[in-house]
């Protein structure tokens, strides 16, 4: 089956401004995770839509081998084989540990024997490699069984080493080698390698014209077919070869290989899924994509790609979406993006800011569109440019405002100067104006034309004039001004006209809401004010009606009120957290029940039965710049428009706003300080207690828009608890986790709101230190039951030596023990006759006593020698900002920069260092009143810099009074002979700096 591919492809570009380790990129494939695994010139990187995560050679024994990677390729058990310049490595895509498969030569040939240039696997899971000295395969166990030495060690100097093979894996399991200009079969059960012309039989005489010629591109398939095209020869066609077949067929390429050398020897012949064949030019042509039927093997030329990129590879993915690397980055297809019919007007206007699009309608199978420095353009269904009409009134530029049926073949056309009625068989314009109107309906601009059940026309008047009425069946009308005394229209005109299910009219404007009153034949009521809501005056109210009478409407604040006109009810739907602040301007529809609302970040979707929001954003792919027109909904072809400055765009909203298949999220790390280590493959690994203090990272691979994804966990022993939203970030951290059998969960949520069905567990435990284990308590009891037998025993025997002795201390410890049991009776009773200062006084003591002991507590851990390291430190203080912070409700992040091996702090140092950082944590939890803190530690060369900022309520800092706090930051600030500095601002939160030399 072939998949479908549009007429026109918009790429996203990714390089390393995005996070790429280099932009020129070798290869790509996704493997069976769904990464995008990226094949560079430095380094190999996986993608998962939002971030980059890179992989080099460090020269570890675990590391790739090299950073000039050419292929990859995927092994069973995560793995993946790299092909590197310096040998071929087998990259656990778990773990991210790597092993090297050098591959023995002497060594004059050893660098160029293991600069790997191609490699593929067969379904036995041999791995053969390519180099510039010949052909390698690898057993399923990694071992070297077979190798092809095309040169010797005295060829060096003689020979150019450019064996450089292709290799193509053929149906019956023999590989097809492409080397040197000549081509070969490798058998690897025979452990045999021929070229074509010494084989007897006859299925490669099909091949035969193209062993040895020079000038050629090729590219094959799993399935024995094999493409070439001849560029030496200048021959501007496409050459297949079914080898199950026998059968070859030649096909126009649709494109010169001669122009600006398109096809040259870096070229390839990609075929991208069955029956879609890429042809990369290596050129700054881009990629020439083609279709071939797989049974006749003619192609023909869809479509020219990425034109003035130089291509190299490119790949479907598991969604058939095409991915391209070249020497600029990677490429890859936007679905979301192509949805958007994009258009530029062919009329622009110089030096105008301001020529937008600003209304739509479809009538007689042609669209006709208002633009505002340009008059009307004419498009016919295939949105084809037909003409433009432009207009003038008195010499002056007339700028149009709406456009609207009015009859069988006349559309009314409102205008800066008065509205036009636009006959659409002969394009002729002429004045809707009457004798006998207002001379204001023909000097001043309409505004959203109605026409009502009842075939009753209603325009608003620009400049404070009101509105007119127009019976569309016997063209009387009837003028309403606001400007006359006691008007019954109070509004200075309207906004926003909604007809109700009982015939009434709703117009909206920012004095407030007025309706026509169809039984009255009247103005009855003016509304600014909505009970419990409030004010609605001096906002540009838009509104609209649906089917069930309620009347919607729209504030720029982003308030969006629902009004039930049967029953009076009101309902506020504010902007959901999910979505950035953006100025709102008008709300359209309903249209399928849902209804839109235009605004300078872009277009927002409300489901009216759910009451769900979507969000199109500029970086979905409409244009840059603010939707200045109407939105227009065309119900036969189910387009809805939107106008910008020289532009338009058009989507189908049902195929924009569908249900989103949920992403799964993927753990992909766990990373203790210090070490990056993996426990993902085991089911339920076990942590040494020491071993409580790690991060989980993960992802949800996302390649639409997989920067707004966000994500919630939850970490639990027995009964699960909340999930906690942590916006975008793919990393927690936990600290000092107490023994005991914990699962971790997380969830991913896109932007449209869609959830994973389930969320992704992970459990662990932590093990109980051995002093907390059975086997301790049980040799303890032991050793403690032997030494009561022994001091049993010693006590018989001298038991009659110390009879008197005993005696003696007994009557002693009796009258001691009496007497004080009298004192502490006589002391209780007293405690009871004053209770409220016994409580007091105990009270103190605890509390005392409990300072006492957090204070020795900081000075024995500060002492500890063991706790020099500068990561202990950062570790203790996240673990103290964490405890005192979860408790106030403040979310905290933590922040800490410091190289591989941190200097170590000395005891005076770290001392200071955690109780000025514990005295300011405590004072952002007592006084700040914010629901955020943020520290930021850095350690660079020998100096300490650290940031704490809340963002609450702030203090004046010219104010404060110094006290305990103050003076005790100044004196830690003084023993660490460093310096320290605290912004405030009333309301916007308070920054404490600190600055200290490590000595």
């Amino acid at each position: 089956m072939v998949t479908a591919q549009p007429k026109t492809f918009i790429f996203d570009n990714y390089t390393t401004d995005n996070g790429l380790s280099d932009n020129s990129c070798n290869k790509m494939l996704q493997d069976s995770d769904s990464f995008i695994w990226i094949a560079t010139n430095s380094g190999l990187n996986r993608f998962d839509g939002k971030d980059f995560v890179k992989f080099y050679s460090t020269g570890s024994h675990n590391s790739l081998p090299g950073n000039y990677i050419k292929d990859i390729v995927c092994l069973p058990r995560h793995r993946l084989a790299v092909a590197t310049n310096s040998g071929l490595g087998i990259l656990n895509t778990k773990t991210s540990t790597c092993e090297s498969l050098p591959i023995p030569a002497a060594d004059v040939l050893k660098t160029k024997t293991n600069t790997i240039i191609s490699i593929i696997t067969d379904k036995k899971g041999n791995l053969i490699a390519g180099t510039y000295t010949g052909v390698y395969v690898f057993n399923a166990a990694l071992k070297l069984i077979f190798r092809h030495d095309a040169y010797k060690p005295g060829d060096i100097g003689k020979k150019i080493l450019q064996f450089s093979p292709d290799l193509y894996l053929m149906p019956d399991g023999r590989v097809l080698i492409f080397a040197a200009g000549l081509i070969y079969v490798l058998n690897i059960e025979q452990k045999n390698l021929e070229n074509i012309k010494d084989i007897r039989d006859h299925e490669f005489d099909l091949f035969e014209k193209w062993n040895g010629m020079p000038g050629v591109t090729h590219g094959g398939n799993a399935y024995g077919q094999f493409f070439f095209i001849n560029f030496n020869g200048r021959i501007d066609s496409i050459f297949a070869v079914d080898i199950l077949h026998q059968r070859a067929s030649a096909s126009a390429l649709g494109f010169s290989v001669s122009i600006a050398d398109q096809i040259n020897w870096q070229s390839k012949i990609l075929p991208v899924n069955n029956g879609l064949l890429c042809i990369s030019t290596a050129s700054h042509a881009g990629c020439y994509l083609m279709h071939y039927n797989t049974q006749t093997l003619k192609a023909n030329l869809l479509n020219n790609i990425l034109k003035g990129t130089y291509c190299f590879d490119i790949i479907s993915d598991k969604n058939n979406r095409i991915w391209v690397s070249g020497e600029e980055g990677v490429f890859k297809q936007s679905f979301i993006k192509t949805a958007f019919n994009n258009t530029l007007t062919p009329v622009e206007i110089s030096n105008s800011s301001s020529n937008a699009i600003v209304s739509f309608i479809h009538f007689h199978h042609k669209y006709f569109i208002l633009q505002w420095n340009t008059g009307i353009l004419v498009y016919d269904d295939s949105l084809n440019f037909i003409r433009n009409i432009s207009f003038l009134k008195a010499g002056k530029d007339n700028y149009p405002w709406n456009i609207t049926y009015y009859a069988k073949d006349t559309l009314l056309v409102t205008t800066q100067y008065g509205a036009l009625l636009l006959n659409t068989t002969d394009y002729s314009l002429k004045k809707f104006w009457q004798p006998g109107m207002p001379m204001v309906i023909d000097s001043y601009g309409g505004t959203c034309p109605l026409i009502d059940s009842h075939h009753q026309l209603w325009m608003g008047v620009g400049a404070g004039n009101g509105v007119l009425r127009m019976n569309m069946l016997t063209h009387d009308w009837k003028y309403f001004s606001p400007k006359i005394a006691n008007a019954d229209f109070k509004l200075r005109y309207p906004l926003s006209i909604a007809e109700d299910r009982s015939g009434n009219l709703w117009m909206g404007s920012p004095e407030g809401i007025t309706r026509w009153n169809q039984r009255k034949q009247t103005f009855d009521t003016l509304i600014d004010r909505l009970p419990g809501i409030g004010s609605i005056s001096g906002e540009p109210n838009t509104f609209i009606i649906d089917t069930q009478n309620n009347l919607w409407i729209m504030e720029q604040d982003f308030v969006l009120i629902k009004w039930n006109l049967n029953t009076g009810k009101f309902l506020v739907f504010p902007r959901p957290s999910n979505i950035l602040p953006f100025k709102t301007e008008f709300i359209y529809g309903p249209w399928q029940n849902r209804l839109w609302i235009t605004g300078d970040e872009g277009l927002l979707s409300f489901d009216i039965k759910t009451a769900q929001y979507q969000f199109i954003k500029k970086s979905d792919g409409i244009f840059d710049n603010d939707i200045v027109g109407n939105l227009y909904f065309d119900t036969a072809t189910q387009r809805l428009f939107a106008g910008f400055l020289d532009a338009f765009t058009w989507f189908n909203p049902d195929n924009m706003l569908k249900a989103r298949k949920p992403v799964q999220p993927l753990i992909t790390e766990i990373k203790q300080i210090g070490d990056s280590v993996s426990f993902i493959q085991d089911s339920s690994p076990v942590f040494s207690y020491k071993e409580n203090t790690f991060a989980i990272s993960f992802t949800g691979i996302n390649y639409d828009d997989g920067q707004s994804n966000t994500y919630a966990y939850r970490l639990f022993e027995k009964a699960p608890a909340a999930f906690i939203d942590i916006g975008n970030q793919k990393t927690v951290t936990f600290a000092s986790l107490r023994p005991g059998n914990y699962t971790f969960q997380v969830k991913a949520t896109l932007s449209d709101g869609t959830t994973s069905s389930q969320p992704t567990s992970f459990t662990f435990s932590i093990a109980f230190p051995y002093y907390e284990t059975w086997w301790f308590y049980s040799l303890c009891a032991v050793a403690f039951a032997a030494v009561l037998y022994i001091l049993y025993r010693y006590r018989i025997n001298q038991l009659l030596q110390l009879q008197n002795v005993r005696n003696s201390i007994a009557d002693d410890l009796h009258d001691d023990i009496g007497s004080t049991l009298s004192s502490i009776s006589i002391m209780s009773e007293l405690a009871k006759q004053k209770s409220p200062e016994a409580a007091s006084i105990i009270n103190r003591i605890s509390e005392s006593a409990a300072t006492i002991q957090e204070n020795m507590g900081d000075i024995v851990w500060s002492v500890n020698p063991k706790n020099d390291g500068f990561e202990n430190v950062v570790q203790r203080m996240n673990q103290f900002a964490s405890e005192i912070l979860n408790a106030k409700n403040i979310q905290l992040d933590f922040q800490a920069n410091y190289p591989a091996v941190p200097l170590k702090l000395s005891m005076n140092q770290r001392k200071n260092f955690y109780l000025f950082f514990k005295e300011a944590i405590n004072n952002a939890a007592k006084y700040s009143a914010s629901e955020k803190l943020s520290v930021l530690i850095n350690q660079t060369d020998h100096q300490i810099e650290m940031m704490i900022q809340d963002y609450g309520k702030g203090f004046d800092i010219n104010n404060i009074t110094p006290g305990n706090g103050m003076n005790t930051l100044k004196k830690r600030v003084a023993e660490l002979h460093g310096n320290f500095k605290i912004h405030s601002v009333i309301h916007a939160g308070t920054t404490v700096t600190l600055k200290f030399k490590i000595t």
